[in-house]
């Protein structure tokens, strides 16, 4: 028997698909975000994993059918290790891609951050401090940059504001609030004590002959932080012990120019003076010093009598003696009377007396002498206290 062969058809099977979606060598990671980009020229790619393991997952995300994949996964860890892989409409799943997350960058003052003082010298107000990120795209990475002062809170901005010495930190953290390490700065200009006393030193004539007086004054300043900014402090001599304060313009005395400067000093007037001194320091605060009183004392030596010095020397006066140099002569027949005669030792003088008898004659009698001989004190013209100046003024203090 003749047999006879039936017809038949043919057809192409083209849904077989062997070949495994690839991870390209682009994928990449931020902190906390990585990109994946792969492909698969077959059934195309329908999801992706990323696991922290080689061992190949057995869960993938949905994604719908693509020959060309680009996703970006958020919420990683940062400076981790992580496996990418994909998995394509046939089931094949990819070789792993190993990539790592970045660590959110660190800041290091002066390296890649700079803090910015103003003022940025002594002060005694606010310090404001401002950080500066330099060398790193904030935006593109993702980044923001928080600051906090001393144990506070961080916050999200740039400046911070000290009304006191302390520490500023910065830092970067990504959009997931992981944190780089921190830099640090410290405030430490500000400065609200007032100087220390100024110490004062008084030297001077003890005595002089006229007024204003001349007095000389040694002056230190101190203070302990910012130190004395000596060309601003100020001095100045009246008669009051009430305080002037810590206004500059005040003080007309005059001014310094190194510290343990002596000063020259007039007070005009006899009474009590005082020496104010105002110390200002490198950060603005002031201090008044007072040194007093300072007394003048008007101790003018007169020259009294009991000052003057005398001496005793010879001279002659006038003056009534009494003589006696008897010189008798008999009886005046002529006038029935006797004479007795006196004569002067010191000036020669020459007289007489009379009587009925000689026993009537008295035996002495009394004259004015022109050349009597006697001693005088007088003063001779200087003085035996020592004092020559018409005038003393003395300083005390």
């Amino acid at each position: 028997s003749t047999g006879q062969e039936g017809g038949g058809t043919t057809g192409n099977v083209e849904k077989i698909d062997k070949d495994p979606p690839v991870v390209e060598a682009s994928t990449n990671a931020t902190s906390n975000t990585i990109h994946i980009k792969a492909s698969d020229g077959a059934s195309g790619i329908i999801g992706y994993a990323i696991t922290q393991d080689t061992n190949t997952p057995e869960t993938f995300e949905n994604h719908e059918n693509t020959k060309d994949l680009e996703v970006s996964v958020e919420n990683k860890t940062q400076n981790t290790t992580y496996y990418v892989w994909v998995k394509d409409e046939a089931k094949n799943i990819s070789a792993y891609k190993e990539v790592t997350t970045e660590k959110v960058t660190g800041l290091v003052k002066g390296s890649n951050l700079t803090f910015e003082y103003s003022p940025d010298d002594w002060t005694n107000e606010t310090v404001t401090v401002t950080a500066k990120v330099k060398g790193i795209d904030l935006a593109a990475k993702g980044y923001k940059l928080q600051t906090k002062k001393d144990t506070g809170a961080w916050e999200e901005k740039a400046i911070q504001t000290f009304t006191a010495n302390g520490t500023v930190y910065a830092r970067l953290v990504d959009s997931t609030k992981q944190e780089g390490e921190s830099a640090s700065a410290n405030v430490d200009k500000i400065e609200k004590e007032e100087p220390k006393e100024a110490t004062i030193t008084i030297s001077g004539e003890i005595k002089q002959s006229s007024l204003p007086v001349t007095l000389k004054a040694e002056v230190t300043h101190a203070d302990e932080k910012s130190g004395v900014k000596i060309e601003a402090c100020k001095y100045m001599l009246n008669t009051s012990n009430k305080t002037l304060g810590t206004t500059a313009d005040v003080y007309t005395g005059g001014t310094f120019k190194q510290n343990g400067e002596e000063i020259e000093l007039k007070p005009d007037n006899v009474g009590s003076w005082y020496l104010h001194i105002l110390t200002i320091d490198n950060a603005g605060n002031a201090k008044e010093t007072i040194k007093g009183p300072i007394t003048i004392i008007d101790e003018t030596h007169t020259h009294e009598e009991e000052c003057k010095n005398y001496v005793t020397k010879s001279t002659t006066i006038t003056t009534t003696v009494s003589v006696s140099n008897i010189s008798e002569q008999g009886w005046d027949e002529s006038k029935g009377i006797v004479y007795r005669y006196f004569t002067c030792n010191y000036c020669g003088w020459r007289g007489g007396a009379s009587g009925a008898t000689m026993y009537d004659l008295p035996s002495s009698m009394s004259h004015t002498c022109t050349k009597y001989p006697t001693t005088v004190t007088e003063w001779d013209g200087t003085y035996k206290c020592g004092y020559t100046e018409e005038n003393v003024y003395k300083i005390s203090y």
